[in-house]
């Protein structure tokens, strides 16, 4: 398991929010080796963290030799490259929103839901295109601070945007198949249950109770990234029960906005 040292700036004590990170975080492969936490009023326009805590994360990377640092906050563009700047590019930053992807990446087992995943992530990045360019390169080439043109940043962003438009465009035809098949459910004139929650509350483990299946669980957060609907005949009662992707606190919205087609 790769090590990694998970970072939080909160206004009091969030004891549920680093649970959940390092829950995310543990799921997504990463061995949580050490915290940094910094009780303020509000973040560091420059890092997140202030300058004192910036300098205590850089010993405690070096001391355990981590290369992977995850915030239990969304960054913005600005933060994001000058923390990369401080630590080092061979140091690996995933904010709040990069990590709930990267997970989900992992969970993915669907055309349909690798596409949703991969456009939340071009969406969220393309902002930091130039920078990242800058600071990354693109592709697999590898550039300095000083040999970059603009012909890499250029490229980068024609690429992301042609890519953003073919992936919404699939995914435009399978939200129209979805209205479809959500026609048909009210055609059959039963009633639909919704099994809505926090990740991991148990929504497909009673789903499987009610209708049989053997839909996988236990697997950690967002097991489930597809909707599923069965018919449940019980009790002399008959309605549609439809399971669901999971929620967490504060569930970023462009990863609600990307999920759509298959949130119905």
């Amino acid at each position: 398991m790769e090590k990694a040292v998970i970072v939080g700036v909160f206004q009091k004590s969030d004891d549920f929010r680093l649970c959940e990170v390092e829950e995310l975080a543990k799921n997504s492969g990463y061995l949580i080796v050490d915290k940094v936490v910094q009780i303020r009023r509000g973040p560091h326009a420059s890092y997140l963290i202030g300058p004192g805590k910036l300098q205590e994360l850089k010993e405690r990377l070096k001391k355990y030799g981590v290369k992977t640092v995850l915030f239990a906050n969304e960054l913005k563009p600005g933060q994001y490259f000058r923390l990369q700047k401080e630590l080092g590019l061979d140091v690996n930053i995933l904010d709040r929103v990069l990590l709930i992807l990267d997970v989900f990446d992992k969970r993915a087992s669907t055309s349909e839901a690798k596409l949703q995943i991969e456009l939340a992530r071009l969406k969220y990045t393309l902002p930091w295109a130039r920078e990242l360019v800058r600071l990354k390169g693109f592709g697999s080439e590898k550039m300095g601070f000083g040999s970059l043109g603009g012909y890499p940043y250029k490229v980068y962003i024609s690429f992301a945007r042609k890519r953003i438009k073919a992936i919404e465009e699939k995914l435009e035809r399978l939200r129209r198949r979805q209205k479809e098949v959500v026609i048909r459910r009210k055609e059959v004139s039963l009633p639909i249950v919704a099994l809505t929650g926090y990740t991991q509350s148990g929504k497909t483990t009673l789903f499987n109770l009610l209708t049989k299946e053997s839909k996988v669980t236990g697997l950690g957060p967002f097991t489930t990234l597809e909707t599923c609907a069965r018919r449940v005949d019980a009790y002399g009662k008959s309605f549609i029960v439809v399971d669901s992707l999971g929620f967490i606190d504060e569930m970023p919205q462009l990863v609600l906005d990307a999920f759509h087609a298959t949130l119905i």
